[in-house]
């Protein structure tokens, strides 16, 4: 959506990402150790995150060394932000164009297949489907099926609790060297490599035939991509509407520049210096806070959040001004 970061900062957008060394895309969402730490950090630093000035910010949790400024955390981890640009983005995601164009075709040849099945296909199963027969689909559908098969509806299941009281009833433990347990380990190791031996043979057959088939030029051009995928994306920071409206911004900062009380200059001094730090973290912020509190108790957090972006942007637009 954006350009770069002077796209991201004209838009009045803070963008915030961090990279896990260990943990995938469903792992974000239900590890137990990702909630324990960047979720809570996350979570915790929301007021931080929504007064950062707008850009770019790479976020970094580490363990807390509580030295001289023990009193400025309050839990075992420290957030910190640092400052990036589209090129140490690109450097991390690895960003493909063409990749981008064969994704775009995948989409593009689905959407045409809806408008055929809509077209064709519907309304002939409208009429011949009735609601006993969608129940029945519904029934037999594989996920849903592996469930019944597995529970107490199905009758061959029914021994199976008696085997497993008789079994826990009987279990002991064997020594390592028994041949029985040999064999169970040996068993176990070559399912396991087998298991990911399908894997990756499913993966990298899987990989190819998408590169073949959705990478080829002819099939792009026949679905009007092959060009620039990202022809059809608009930028909310290439309107003119929005460059007018940044236009119109610029030159009432300007005019704010020599205006202001000891609150906005105490501010655009602070940010000034901070400003020079390659990074910043949580403990910064509750500097800021105390400098609020400092000056205006009364402030309301909303408006505290304003009078910082406003100076940022009053820094970022004339910083010899300052």
């Amino acid at each position: 959506m954006y350009e770069n970061e002077d796209d991201i900062i004209a838009n009045e957008q803070t963008i915030v990402y961090c990279q896990h060394d260990t943990t995938g895309h469903l792992g974000i969402f239900v590890s137990g150790s990702v909630s324990r730490k960047e979720h809570t950090e996350f979570t915790a630093n929301m007021d931080y995150i929504d007064v950062l000035p707008p850009g770019l910010y790479e976020t970094s949790i580490s363990p807390a060394e509580k030295g001289e400024d023990a009193e400025l955390f309050e839990r075992d981890y420290l957030l910190e932000f640092m400052p990036r640009n589209f090129a140490e983005l690109d450097r991390s995601v690895m960003h493909k164009p063409e990749d981008d164009r064969r994704f775009a075709t995948v989409a593009r040849i689905s959407e045409i297949n809806l408008g055929m099945y809509r077209l064709f296909m519907q309304p002939w199963l409208k009429a011949i489907m009735t609601p006993e027969a969608a129940r029945f689909i519904r029934r037999m559908h594989p996920i849903r099926l592996g469930y019944k098969l597995l529970s107490d509806r199905n009758p061959l299941s029914v021994p199976l609790p008696v085997m497993a009281e008789a079994v826990r009833k009987n279990r002991h433990p064997v020594e390592q060297d028994n041949l029985f347990k040999a064999l169970e380990t040996m068993g176990s190791d070559q399912l396991v490599a087998g298991l990911n031996t399908m894997r990756d043979l499913r993966d990298s057959s899987t990989e190819k035939m998408f590169m073949d088939i959705y990478g080829q030029p002819l099939l792009q051009a026949a679905v009007g991509l092959y060009g620039d995928a990202h022809v059809h994306r608009r930028r909310p920071g290439a309107e003119p509407e929005h460059r007018r409206f940044i236009e119109q911004r610029q030159e009432a900062l300007r005019e704010k520049i020599a205006q202001g009380s000891a609150h906005e200059a105490v501010m655009r001094s602070l940010i000034y210096v901070l400003g020079g730090a390659p990074a910043t973290d949580e403990r910064n912020f509750k500097r800021l806070r105390a400098s609020r509190a400092e000056l205006e108790p009364g402030i309301k957090l909303s408006d505290f959040k304003n009078l910082v972006r406003e100076q940022f942007f009053i820094l970022k637009l004339d910083r010899s001004r300052r």
